[in-house]
């Protein structure tokens, strides 16, 4: 594989898991995504990322820390509303923020790399790593 560009921006929280998400009403659910979406905003600021061109093909690792691992689907389904603020805005998915194209199969190429690591309450984060796959 060839790569081009990469960017890792990291969240103050712990990503969601999906227990907790589907359980949320949908007002609650559409405030975290907005709440979500301008920590990741911020945080990609902090990296001096200008996307000006999604990522066309990519793979993505994620790091969650948070006191406690969790079930692997949960943290898969969790992502969602993360993978959702990553995509390119439409008029469904007016938070997107472009950084990658889609998050379908043919834009993410990979299944994403999580990893989960044990940490304090207050040391609660989720790091993303993004790199572009320029051939496959």
């Amino acid at each position: 594989m060839k790569y081009g560009r990469e960017v890792t921006f990291s969240i103050p929280e712990a990503s969601i898991l999906l227990n907790v998400w589907q359980r949320m009403h949908w007002a609650e659910r559409k405030r975290y995504h907005e709440r979500l979406c301008l920590l990741i905003r911020s945080a990609l600021a902090a990296e001096s990322f200008k996307s000006s061109v999604p990522f066309q093909m990519c793979k993505i690792e994620v790091d969650r820390f948070s006191t406690g691992t969790a079930d692997w689907d949960g943290v898969m389904g969790g992502l969602k509303p993360l993978f959702d603020c990553l995509v390119k805005r439409t008029d469904k998915n007016p938070l997107g923020l472009g950084v990658i194209e889609d998050d379908n199969p043919n834009c993410i190429i990979e299944c994403p790399i999580i990893r989960q690591h044990k940490s304090t309450r207050k040391a609660a984060s989720t790091v993303v790593t993004i790199t572009e796959v320029l051939e496959a």
